[in-house]
C-alpha cells in the first residue's frame, strides 16, 4: 500500500529528530534553579500595557531594564518575622503593578550571594540579568510604622530612587497598602531621575534672526524655521541661516552640557541681480567684430561697378577707418557682454534668480 501524503518523508524525520536533540540539550545545560527563576517572573498586566502618561511610560521604560530582587530580611530587623513577611509581600505587590518581574531569592542557582554590596550586586547583574534590587527597612515604633524602600541600582551600588515614610497611627493593613504604593512609586521616581540627567547631558540652543522666519540647518541638517530651541550634544556645531532675497550666514559656535546658547543673527539682502542682456550685447559685439573684420579684407580692393574700360583701372575700396570702426566697437560689446553673462551665471550659483 502507498504510503499517506501526509506521511514524513525521511529527510523530515531526520531534521525533526536532530530539532528534538539540540532542545534537549540546551534544556539540560540550564541549571533547573535558573529555570525557576525565569519563570517566578510573571508578565507584565494590562496595567504595564498601557501607558495613560508620559511619567508612567517612562517609569515602564526603567522597570523593563532588568528584573528585580527584595533583599531578605536582615539579622536583627526589630519588626515580628510574621509582620515583616507580611509588609515584604505588600512590596512584591506594588513592584508587579508596576510592571516588574519579581525574582524570589529561595529560587536563584545555589551558591548565589544576595546582598547590598557592590560584589553581590556586580555578580547578580552579571550571571541573572538583574538590574535592580530593592532594600527594603521597616520597623515599628509605639503605634507607627516606619517605612523605607530604596531602589538600588547593580551597576554600581547607587540608589536611584527612594520611599520613606512615617505611617502614624497605621494598622498593618493600611501600613500594607502605603508600602504597596510606595515600591510602584519607586520606578516612577527612577524614570524622573533618569529624564532628568538625560535633559541635563545636552545643551540648548536659542536662535532668532532677521529676517524671520529663516531656514536653520544644523551640522547639514535641516533643523526648522528661526526663532528656534533645540537640544545639541555638547561640542562645535555648524549653524546656516537662509532666507530669500537674503545672503545666507553660516557661524559656527560651542554647546557646553546643561547651559543654553542664545544667538541672533542678521542676514545682508542679497545684491539686486545684474542685467540679464548680457548675452544680447555678446551677441552684437560678435557680429561687429565679423563685420569689422569683412570691412577691413575689402581694403584696397577695386570697385566691380566703377572700372573705366578706355583708362584700364577701377577705384578702390577705402574701408581702414570703417573697419576699425566696426573691430573697436564689437570688441567693446563683446567684452561687455561677456562681463555681464559671467556675472549672471555667479549669482545663480549663489542662489539668486
Amino acid at each position: 500500500m502507498a504510503a499517506s501524503s501526509s506521511a514524513l518523508t525521511t529527510g523530515e524525520r531526520g531534521a525533526l529528530s536532530r530539532a528534538l536533540a539540540g532542545f534537549v540539550v540546551v534544556a539540560l545545560a540550564v541549571p533547573a534553579p535558573a529555570l525557576a527563576a525565569l519563570a517566578a517572573a510573571p508578565a507584565p498586566g494590562p496595567s504595564a500595557m498601557s501607558s495613560t502618561t508620559s511619567a508612567e511610560a517612562q517609569a515602564k521604560v526603567v522597570a523593563a531594564s532588568g528584573r528585580v530582587i527584595l533583599l531578605p530580611r536582615r539579622e536583627g530587623d526589630p519588626l515580628p518575622s510574621s509582620t515583616d513577611a507580611s509588609l515584604r509581600e505588600s512590596v512584591r505587590a506594588g513592584l508587579r503593578a508596576a510592571g516588574v518581574g519579581v525574582i524570589e531569592v529561595g529560587s536563584l542557582p545555589a551558591g548565589t550571594e544576595v546582598c547590598d554590596e557592590l560584589r553581590c550586586l556586580s555578580g547578580l547583574r552579571g550571571s541573572l540579568g538583574i538590574g535592580h534590587v530593592v532594600r527594603a527597612t521597616l520597623a515599628s515604633i509605639d503605634r507607627d510604622y516606619a517605612l523605607r524602600l530604596e531602589l538600588i541600582d547593580t551597576a554600581d551600588a547607587s540608589v536611584v530612587a527612594t520611599f520613606d515614610e512615617r505611617c502614624a497611627l497605621c494598622g498593618l493593613a493600611e501600613a500594607g497598602a502605603h508600602l504597596s504604593a510606595g515600591a510602584e512609586g519607586l520606578f516612577r521616581a527612577a524614570a524622573a531621575a533618569s529624564a532628568s540627567a538625560a535633559a541635563s547631558a545636552i545643551g540648548t540652543l536659542r536662535l532668532t534672526s532677521a529676517p524671520a522666519p529663516a531656514g536653520v540647518t544644523i551640522d547639514g541638517v535641516y533643523a526648522g524655521e528661526s526663532p528656534i530651541e533645540r537640544g545639541l550634544a555638547p561640542g562645535r556645531h555648524a549653524v546656516t541661516v537662509a532666507a530669500p532675497g537674503h545672503q545666507p550666514v553660516v557661524q559656527e559656535l560651542t554647546i557646553v552640557e546643561g547651559e543654553a546658547a542664545t544667538i541672533h543673527l542678521s542676514l545682508a539682502p542679497s545684491p539686486p541681480p545684474p542685467p540679464r542682456w548680457g548675452g544680447a550685447l555678446l551677441g552684437v559685439g560678435i557680429g561687429l567684430v565679423a563685420g569689422g573684420v569683412f570691412t577691413l579684407a575689402l581694403d584696397d580692393r577695386p570697385r566691380p561697378l566703377s572700372c573705366d574700360p578706355a583708362a584700364g583701372a577701377c577705384a578702390e575700396f577705402e574701408t581702414t577707418w570703417a573697419g576699425a570702426g566696426l573691430l573697436a566697437g564689437g570688441a567693446v560689446l563683446t567684452t561687455l557682454g561677456a562681463v555681464m553673462v559671467r556675472r549672471a551665471r555667479a549669482h545663480r550659483r549663489r542662489g539668486g534668480p
